[in-house]
């Protein structure tokens, strides 16, 4: 004991000296007029603009300089002296500031007791000991107010309190810095408070213990509950919960087409596809980011999405981003791509609609930016329009041509304004709405920020004539680009109004709110600090003497053990009460433990796109009974199943119903069966049903016709064939006493179902379930008529083509069924390629209006059997003349005589010399051939200027 006195002493002794060797103390000073790059006289407003701008340029999530860490901090600690008039005097007198604590990040040495020791000081009262949080992400006083709580209007922020000589600190802190990436990655601020010198920071914050959790978003406190794990799940889950649930909408195929249609709010749509019951963390953090820019969407593959997946073909996890147009998404991202920066720039550049509303400034400035230069100008197409529904048809027609600018010169932005919005804008301009069917277009080039040149485009803006709008338009901007037309109008413009901006009414409340607030933050820390402290010393010192003190905790005492009874009475009171409320809506004799009943068995299809779901990515326990069934039995199939098996698979969670029809998806019942069984035949095998267990990879076979021949057999049934249950090909109606029932046919189904839940009914292992063959699975023809031709030829979307083929009425159905025959192979594999035909006897004029011929011109026998490939966004079309192909595969092939006679489209009537007679299916012959030329672009086009339209003679 002498010995660690004396060395204590001699250690005391010498940390008594101040020289170099005892104790050393080395600072590393800055200026902190050099670090923000201002001079000593700036003012407040200077220094916290520079401030500003370092700290965006210098933050080290958006830098990935190895010096922006520690650079950030320096602008942080500068900006703290400079902002508090104190500190900056005290820095200008003394050249320092004495805090009186220890400098931050102050690396201490001394001597004790003959030994050497050196520790970094994090900036807490007496050195070191226990934090060992990173100082980059320091959060203090100043920048909570200046930077955290401004961002918290479109970022989540998790900070962690720590302090010195917290041993308990270290421990969250490893867990800590473990999970703060991730977290970061998902887009949520990382911050570390520090008690022992921010203590503002923590009355701020409601802290008064750590290490502790706190969440910061849109200026609110969240608490991270004390009793919970640290862990990444808990954190992920508190994130989540600080975000609102009303910024993205939950979307199926009931309200998909509503979502995606309701961009009237100006914003652009975003929806993701996923297998989770609920959105990620990275979906949230983004859409509560660009929560005023794009309109977030959810659909999950658990609710009903089969419609909407089957109509954008999606069948994993994927996000879509929609413009004007629900029924084509403008870009995605796959589930490999969903990252934070990957989403990011996908939002950043699909921000704005093809025709946005110029709502603020900022809109303005992005869409309409400021070109000096008249080489390099960048001109708007402003429609002025009004709110109502009566000008919802000029803004339709205006983005639909705003969507295709593929005509236009670049650099054309498209926007539309509502008058009451922007008063003083339109006001300026001098806008009228002089007539009911047009409205006033102004092209605009800005050539400073409050100086525009424009004028009108002639004719205004037509309320259904798109095309001619579209024309007008394009040639008026290709004459600007060509310096033939000017802009002769010139305007001085103020600045925008932001129609999302809050009321005035709402920014004095949110005013009056914060001062009282800070008024009311300020009495209770004085009353608590000061009054307080002498209103205890006087109640003790009149109550003590009294021995009142004794009584008061009596008191206490008593009325927390009345307390606790009280609550233990409700307790007991409540479960009575529902104890005998369920028993009274319970149904008789119905057991205690029985599972509740499902309200009604769904029943689903099984496709390419309920596959996902039903057998490959099939949950544990989950059990799909597959009806093998046809086109023509379908519904009496699955209704007298269900009927059969209702009782039992009503109670079986996570038992679903499906039906597959095997001759439409023949394919996928081959893959499966032929590891095993080998091929059968369609019409033996509809009516079985295959218990399908996606996540164990086996089936179970309930073959039909082996369990009635059974169950005849015990039930002494004299005969019942497969014909007698609708399944063969005998239309006899005879021997009807002995024919058996449809409904009969799935009796002996439900002894089947019990042997299958036991695991009694044989099991047969697959190693791989089938998919589905990508081939459309039958070919839509349609016919051109002033109906269809709306969507076939003038409002064709880009990429489509359409194989017109010419027909009359005799040789309609036998043109339609060859022409299909031959290039079958090649047309259910392109996508967006329809087939359709042409009654040119009936509809003769709209083929002579095509080929600029006059009316009676052109014998209509000769053109029969023609097919038009018509482009119509690209305004072209080509012609397989099948008399002159067949003439040519004619002499490849060595036919000897082949005429229009000998196809069907002469007037000959002769049947005489039928060995030269050319079968009517090698009229197309040469046609796969010539599509395979149209596909690659070797067919000759025929550019027209407008399509022609109907008059039904």
């Amino acid at each position: 004991m002498p010995v660690y006195s004396s060395i204590i002493a001699k250690g005391l002794h010498h940390c008594g000296k101040n020289d170099g060797s005892p104790m050393a103390v080395a600072e590393t000073s800055l200026d902190p007029y050099d670090v923000l790059g201002v001079r000593r006289t700036s003012s407040l407003k200077d220094i916290k603009r520079e401030y500003k701008k370092l700290a965006r340029e210098w933050h080290p999530d958006k830098n990935d300089d190895p010096e922006a860490q520690q650079k950030f901090i320096q602008i942080s600690q500068a900006y703290e002296i400079l902002s508090d008039e104190e500190k900056r005097r005290e820095y200008d007198e003394n050249g320092h500031v004495d805090d009186h604590q220890p400098q931050r990040y102050q690396q201490q040495s001394f001597n004790f007791g003959g030994f050497s020791f050196r520790f970094e000081n994090f900036g807490g009262r007496g050195g070191g000991g226990g934090s060992r949080s990173d100082n980059s992400q320091r959060i203090t006083y100043p920048m909570f107010h200046n930077t955290i709580l401004p961002e918290s209007h479109k970022k989540a922020y998790m900070l962690l309190v720590t302090g010195q000589w917290c041993f308990n600190c270290v421990r969250v802190e490893e867990i800590w810095e473990k999970n703060a990436q991730e977290l970061k990655n998902a887009g949520i601020g990382i911050g570390t408070v520090h008690a022992d010198y921010d203590r503002r920071l923590l009355r701020d914050l409601g802290v008064n213990s750590w290490p502790s959790i706190v969440g910061v978003l849109d200026k609110r406190i969240h608490y991270f509950g004390s009793q919970m794990v640290i862990n990444i799940e808990n954190l992920k889950a508190f994130a989540m919960k600080m975000f609102p649930t009303t910024h993205i909408d939950k979307v199926d195929d009931e309200n998909f087409q509503t979502f995606l249609a309701g961009h009237s709010d100006n914003r652009p749509r975003t929806l993701l596809f996923s297998r989770r019951s609920v959105p990620s963390l990275l979906y949230l953090a983004t859409a509560y980011e660009f929560r005023d820019k794009m309109a977030f969407g959810f659909s999950s593959f658990k609710s009903p999405v089969h419609s909407m997946c089957r109509q954008y073909g999606v069948d994993s996890t994927r996000l879509l981003v929609f413009k004007e147009d629900a029924d084509n998404y403008v870009d995605s991202l796959e589930a490999s791509m969903l990252e934070r920066e990957s989403i990011r720039d996908v939002i950043m550049d699909n921000k704005y609609l093809y025709a946005p509303r110029l709502s603020s400034q900022t809109v303005f400035d992005d869409l309409c930016p400021v070109s000096p230069s008249k080489k390099n100008r960048k001109v708007c197409v402003i429609l002025f329009t009004q709110r109502g529904k009566n000008h919802d048809q000029f803004r339709r027609t205006f983005s639909q041509v705003a969507v295709d600018t593929t005509f236009f010169p670049d650099g054309s932005r498209f926007m539309y304004v509502y008058k009451e919005t922007q008063r003083d804008f339109t006001r300026i301009i001098g806008v009228e709405f002089t007539q009911d069917s047009r409205l006033p277009v102004a092209v605009v080039w800005r050539r400073t920020r409050n100086k525009l040149n424009f004028d009108w485009l002639p004719g205004g803006w037509k309320k259904n004539d798109e095309d001619d709008n579209q024309r007008r338009l394009r040639d008026y901007l290709v004459e600007l680009s060509n310096y033939i037309s000017t802009l002769r109008q010139t305007r001085e413009i103020e600045t925008m109004e932001d129609e999302n901006a809050p009321h005035w009414l709402t920014l004095s409340v949110r005013s009056i709110y914060s001062t009282c607030k800070a008024f009311l933050r300020s009495a209770i820390e004085y009353i608590s600090n000061s009054i307080l402290v002498d209103v205890v010393s006087v109640l003790r010192s009149v109550l003590l003497p009294y021995n009142y003190i004794m009584h008061i905790y009596d008191i206490i005492s008593l009325l927390s053990v009345l307390m606790v009874i009280i609550g233990y009475m409700s307790s007991i009171h409540i479960w009575i009460c529902k104890l005998f409320f369920n028993r009274s809506k319970s149904n008789v004799g119905a057991p205690m433990n029985e599972p509740p009943r499902k309200q009604h068995i769904s029943v689903y299809s099984l496709d390419p796109i309920s596959n996902e779901t039903l057998v490959l990515r099939a949950p544990p326990g989950q059990m799909t009974l597959l009806i093998l069934i046809n086109q023509a039995n379908e519904k009496e199939l699955v209704v007298e199943a269900e009927k059969a098996i209702k009782c039992q698979i009503e109670r079986m969670e996570g038992w679903h119903l499906s039906c597959l029809q095997v001759d439409k998806y023949s394919s996928w019942y081959e893959q499966l069966t032929n590891q095993t069984l080998g091929t059968q035949d369609v019409k033996e095998v509809v009516g079985n049903i295959l218990a399908i267990n996606g996540h164990r990879m086996y089936y179970c076979l309930y073959n039909a016709r082996t369990q009635i021949a059974t169950y005849r057999a015990s039930h002494q049934c004299s005969q019942v064939s497969p014909e007698s249950v609708g399944f063969g090909d005998s239309d006899s109606d005879t021997d009807d006493e002995n024919e058996f029932l449809i409904d009969n046919f799935y009796a002996p189904l439900p002894i089947w179902i019990d042997r299958l839940y036991d695991g009694s009914a044989k099991r047969i292992q697959v190693t791989e379930w089938p998919t589905f063959d990508p081939r459309k699975e039958h070919i839509s023809v349609y016919s051109l008529d002033p109906i269809s031709n709306e969507t076939l030829v003038l409002r064709a979307p880009p990429g489509q083509m359409t194989l017109l083929i010419l027909v009359n009425q005799a040789n309609e159905k036998e043109l339609v069924v060859e022409a299909e025959k031959a290039i079958k192979c090649q047309i259910e594999r392109m996508e967006g390629w329809q087939l359709s035909y042409l009654q040119v006897d009936k509809y003769s004029s709209w083929y002579e209006q095509l080929t600029n011929q006059a009316p009676g011109t052109q014998d209509i026998k000769e053109v029969v059997g023609n097919i038009l490939a018509i482009n119509g966004h690209r305004m072209y079309y080509c012609l397989y003349n099948a008399r002159t192909q067949i003439a040519t595969y004619r002499v490849s092939h060595q036919y000897s005589q082949v005429s229009p006679e000998s196809v069907g489209f002469g007037d000959s009537d002769s049947d005489t010399d039928d060995g030269n007679k050319f079968p009517i299916d090698n009229f197309y012959a040469p046609l796969p051939i010539w599509i395979d030329r149209l596909y690659d672009g070797s067919a000759v086009r025929i550019q027209v200027t407008e399509w022609p339209t109907f008059d039904p003679r």
